[in-house]
């Protein structure tokens, strides 16, 4: 009996941790949409927060003035592989974005 109440225990605890993480998916999904090109890298940081990393620019995009793009993965990454691009130019301001399942 207590076994059975360890195993729901750890079934309710993987359940919510899930369906919070589709929640925060799906809002920052939202959030993305809102980002357009000329937006400034502070206003990126304002709508979607700190990105999990930031790196030289990449072939997914393949903008030619990209000084920098900012990559924010799905909370699941990478066994989600889920991505948003942030192309960025040298002055910090938009010029792409994407969203792809590629990093």
């Amino acid at each position: 009996m207590k076994i059975v109440r360890i195993l729901l225990a750890v079934l309710l605890v993987c359940s919510v941790v899930t369906f919070g993480t589709l929640i925060r998916s799906r809002s920052l999904d939202k959030a993305f949409a809102k980002i357009k090109p000329g937006d400034t890298a502070q206003q990126v940081l304002a709508l979607r927060g700190n990105p999990n990393s930031v790196r030289s620019c990449g072939p997914v995009l393949n903008v030619p003035s990209c000084a920098q793009e900012m990559v924010y993965a799905h909370p699941f990454a990478p066994l989600v592989p889920e991505y948003w691009l942030v192309a960025l130019n040298s002055s910090g301001h938009v010029l792409q974005t994407a969203h792809t399942t590629t990093y």
